[in-house]
């Protein structure tokens, strides 16, 4: 039977790290990480000639340094189920912070990170879930309270469709989208228009509104997708009673043409 070309349970790649204080990284990387050890071959002194430790899924190799094998500075970075708890033992075991656990924007990690007494500086992250949607539905949100047609742009996807309660087909592209969304923004822009309830999924919204436009008493629904990048990618508007579609559609009519003029 052929002997496997490397151990099992090893990775193809593993960092090979000379320290000063391998012995101390050891105990660290168990306290903190729960690594396994699993080679530990010493010489003079208890020195650290080599040693294996597994951490979650990966090998990690070092050594104590020498003259010919001088320690370096060394960043490794890490995934654990609990950012902030990891941050927190790690500072309980001797390790000097380095930066406290935070989620940047545009960035799904919550990550931080911190030096032990060898000189390495780990950088640990666990995953949140992604936040375009409720980003995307702050700036629309903004855009309605603010009137403020600038935002569509950038808000809007290129491929974006937008389903009108009066027009059969989606009307498809940024261009015209923007044009039905900007005009909505003025038709719909009345004192008394509020959203009411909201039910936010992943990727999409469903938002309850209602006003009053020319004694007539609107309800409706605004039911809004958003792709990976937070943009919209796809608009419905729904509209009870029948006189409110009629007199929005009017009012909807009006407005495209003097724009298109």
């Amino acid at each position: 039977m052929p002997v496997p070309y490397k151990p099992p349970g090893h990775t193809a790649l593993a960092p090979c790290l000379c320290v000063e204080g391998a012995a101390r990284t050891l105990d660290f990387a168990q306290q903190v990480f729960a690594a396994q050890v699993l080679a530990r071959h010493e010489g003079e002194g208890g020195r650290i000639n080599h040693a294996e430790l597994r951490i979650d899924d990966t090998v990690l190799m070092l050594s104590d340094a020498l003259p010919d094998w001088p320690a370096h500075a060394v960043h490794l970075h890490v995934y654990v189920p609990d950012v902030r708890a990891t941050y927190a033992k790690a500072l309980a075991a001797g390790a000097q912070g380095v930066q406290a656990p935070v989620r940047k924007d545009g960035d799904n990690d919550e990550r931080g990170g911190f030096r032990d007494a060898s000189g390495i500086t780990w950088w640990v992250a666990t995953q949140r879930a992604a936040e375009p949607p409720r980003t995307a539905l702050a700036h629309w949100h903004a855009c309605v309270s603010e009137r403020n047609a600038a935002r569509l742009p950038q808000l809007l996807a290129d491929n974006v469709q937008f389903h009108s309660p009066v027009v059969h087909r989606p009307v498809t592209g940024k261009p015209m989208v923007q044009a039905y969304l900007r005009a909505a923004l003025l038709v719909f822009g009345q004192p008394s228009f509020r959203y009411v309830r909201e039910i936010v999924g992943s990727h999409e919204a469903m938002l309850e509104f209602e006003l009053e436009l020319d004694g007539v008493h609107i309800n409706g629904i605004d039911l809004i997708r958003w792709n990976a990048q937070g943009q919209i990618d796809d608009f419905k508007v729904m509209l009870r009673p029948l006189k409110a579609v009629h007199a929005i559609h009017e009012r909807m009519a009006a407005m495209l043409q003097g724009a298109a003029q």
